[in-house]
């Protein structure tokens, strides 16, 4: 209960009936002073439960409006929010932008969720404005947790309550801090669209895009960036032209024809680049994935055995002859283990694994240690956005923020015209140590 907001609202209502302090105490007949009255306002006290019951009536409001310092309103957020509906593109005719409409609501909804989180997270939620986040809760966002239930209500009260302890456990951080914690938690529908936008959309509405862009965490947009490391910036131009390739040669692709340019798939990835540098986005090698050596112990006797199991031991062949099953070996080849249907039909044999795991064992060797080279992050986008989340879940704002490299980013988009992608991966986008 916030003093300050009711008497805030206690004055609102006052005034819009044009009375003074003092014709307010007449109104009620004199019960209260002009003096408390005023005490009210000004959020040195608070009325008692008889005296929110009076003032309620004489405003017309509830007691829980007072209690709120706001009065509750009707949003048809259907209407407001109409990306909500998977059909929302039906209500617009064929000449609007779809494209434009449906990115400047997308940006309304991010910017208006994080408002709210920060003012939930710094000084609570009105009634309003809890109706609200509730809504774009249970529409746009998706929260990280254990937690599972069917029920909508449920899953809502487990994310605030989610909200409230990780902010509560930071009671002396900033609210930035807060927010970078609390943020952490939810996954947003659009992060997906902005990621297909940068390839399929960045000739077409770059400015658009460029709003989107510069709206997102300092963290997405580092994401965004550091998963050029795996993938390029594939259009959907471009996917259709590898296609056509392979059946319509020397034919004008779908770009060429769109832009009037040859289809440039290095080209187009190192635009992206610039655009996300120059919304924010920055290198932090953090976010890289890596290769590293892994030790592994090996038995050797049962490495042997699934060796000689897989590739030396003859395959038997059951042959029908004269109303019986007669049996048969044949060499262990990939042509007769293709014919058995074995699922290592195309594998070879290393024969000097074999023969150094049998030298071993000989000698009276029974474990192997051998080192093997393992990547740590992800081959595909998909699986470095994956990594990358959780690498970021384990850092504090302060952490983060000291990894990111601005020369090193710099540096990188100066020789972007220089020099090719494949050297401008293998130069910057490794992980180094920090």
């Amino acid at each position: 209960m916030n003093k300050e907001i009711i008497g805030k609202f206690l004055r609102t209502l006052r005034k819009e009936k044009n009375l003074t302090q003092i014709q307010l105490s007449n109104e009620l007949g004199g019960i209260y002073s002009d003096a408390t009255i005023s005490k009210w306002e000004r959020g040195e006290s608070i009325p008692n439960i008889e005296d929110f019951e009076l003032l309620a009536h004489f405003y017309g409001v509830s007691i829980d409006e007072i209690l709120n310092g706001e009065r509750i309103v009707e949003i048809n957020f259907d209407k407001k929010y109409f990306l909500s509906n998977e059909h929302w593109y039906q209500q617009f005719s064929t000449k609007d932008n779809l494209y434009e409409i449906r990115e400047k609501q997308e940006l309304e909804i991010e910017i208006r969720f994080k408002s709210l989180l920060k003012k939930m997270i710094s000084e609570g939620l009105t009634l309003n404005e809890d109706v609200e986040f509730n809504y774009l809760l249970e529409n746009f966002y998706t929260i990280y947790t254990d937690y599972e239930s069917d029920d909508v209500a449920d899953i809502i009260k487990n994310t605030k309550f989610q909200i409230v302890k990780t902010a509560s456990l930071m009671h002396n951080s900033s609210v930035d801090e807060k927010f970078w914690e609390v943020y952490k938690l939810f996954e947003s529908h659009f992060i997906q669209t902005i990621k297909r936008d940068v390839c399929n959309a960045l000739e077409d509405a770059e400015s658009i895009l460029r709003e989107r862009v510069s709206n997102l965490e300092i963290f997405e947009k580092d994401m965004l960036l550091a998963a050029i490391q795996v993938e390029n910036v594939t259009n959907g131009y471009g996917i259709q032209d590898r296609k056509m390739a392979e059946f319509r040669s020397g034919l004008s692709s779908l770009y060429e024809k769109t832009y009037n340019r040859p289809y440039d798939e290095e080209q187009l990835t190192k635009n992206a680049i610039k655009l996300l540098v120059e919304c924010g986005a920055r290198l932090n090698p953090l976010l890289f994935g890596y290769q590293r050596n892994n030790i592994i112990e090996i038995n050797i006797l049962d490495r042997l055995i699934e060796l000689y199991d897989k590739f030396k031991k003859p395959i038997v062949i059951p042959v029908y002859e004269e109303q019986v099953y007669n049996f048969y070996e044949v060499d262990n080849t990939p042509k007769n283990r293709k014919k058995r249907g074995y699922d290592n039909a195309d594998e070879l044999l290393d024969e000097a694994e074999y023969n150094d795991l049998e030298r071993r064992l000989y000698r009276g060797e029974l474990i192997l240690k051998k080192v093997v080279p393992e990547w740590v992050g992800g081959q595909t986008e998909e699986e470095m956005i994956k990594y990358m989340w959780s690498i970021i879940c384990d850092l504090s704002l302060k952490d983060y923020l000291l990894a990111r490299d601005e020369r090193m980013t710099n540096e990188m988009v100066n020789r972007l015209d220089e020099v090719s992608l494949e050297d401008i991966r293998r130069e910057y986008f490794i992980r180094r140590d920090i």
